[in-house]
């Protein structure tokens, strides 16, 4: 048996603790029949979001060239007809990503359709119904990610998740990942027409509150620009008297947006 772990660790009280998250098993399992055939299964059990349980069954078969492969039993898994020697994967890309929304006890945002997928699927199957290939349909939730175009008009997009340049995703909901899921004018420009499209289409818009307020500050692209008059040189602990532009810079951010900043001449 092969246990995939996720190592969180903590401090509490001085003290450093760990807390052990477990994301994939996979067990192997060897059925012998009474004239003594053997046949390997393999179960590999999955849950990277911590909310979602997925599990497949294979059985191990030997190809005709000699090769043994993994055919999977009952619904198609990931590994279907892959060789039993696959490379095990490495951490996804966006698990970093997920853990800081746990450490904080809510879901990272990208998780969020896989959930309502798995409610959709238990009313579903309670449903009454006639029609039997109503009860077959496998996939019942489609998702898509809106852009920003050029035009500022929303694009649906095909991208792997974790792919987003800003702090908000469809179903409405801000990425506690980005920039503390604060909320700021990028993040208002694409909320607008999102909000304007089930609207116009008579569809229902799902809001999940997690921002954690206005992003406030200043604009980094000129943050970097400004110099300090301090107090003390050697003591900025004492504190500064104001901010200030040299020349040069002050006259990079009038090319930019001259109306950006207000300064007074020294």
């Amino acid at each position: 048996m092969k246990t995939y772990w996720k190592l969180s660790r903590e401090l509490s009280a001085g003290k450093r603790l760990w807390r052990l998250h477990v994301t994939g098993s996979e067990i192997r399992i060897a059925l012998e029949d009474q004239e003594g055939n053997v046949t390997p299964i393999r179960c590999i059990i999955e849950n990277m979001s911590a909310f979602v349980v997925n599990f497949h069954w294979y059985q191990e078969i030997t190809t005709e060239r000699g090769t043994t492969i993994l055919k999977s039993i009952g619904d198609k898994g990931p590994l279907h007809l892959q060789p039993v020697n696959y490379p095990y994967p490495t951490k996804e890309s966006f698990q970093p990503m997920r853990y800081q929304a746990h450490l904080i006890g809510t879901t990272y945002v990208y998780d969020f359709p896989k959930l309502f997928e798995k409610a959709l699927h238990n009313v579903w199957v309670k449903a009454p119904t006639s029609d039997s290939s109503l009860t077959l349909l496998k996939k019942l939730l489609e998702a898509k990610d809106p852009v920003l175009d050029e035009h500022d008009q929303l694009a649906e997009v095909d991208r792997a998740p974790g792919n987003n340049t800003f702090g908000m995703v469809v179903v409405i909901v801000n990425d506690i990942a980005y920039k503390i899921r604060s909320f700021g004018p990028i993040e208002d420009q694409f909320s607008y027409p999102v909000t304007k499209y089930p609207r116009a289409r008579g569809l229902p818009r799902i809001h999940l509150s997690t921002n954690s307020g206005a992003r406030i500050g200043l604009a980094e692209d000129v943050m970097n620009l400004f110099s300090c008059a301090w107090n003390d040189e050697g003591h900025p602990e004492k504190g500064f008297a104001y901010l200030y532009l040299t020349r040069e810079n002050y006259l990079n951010v009038q090319e930019k947006a001259a109306a950006a900043i207000r300064t007074t001449e020294i």
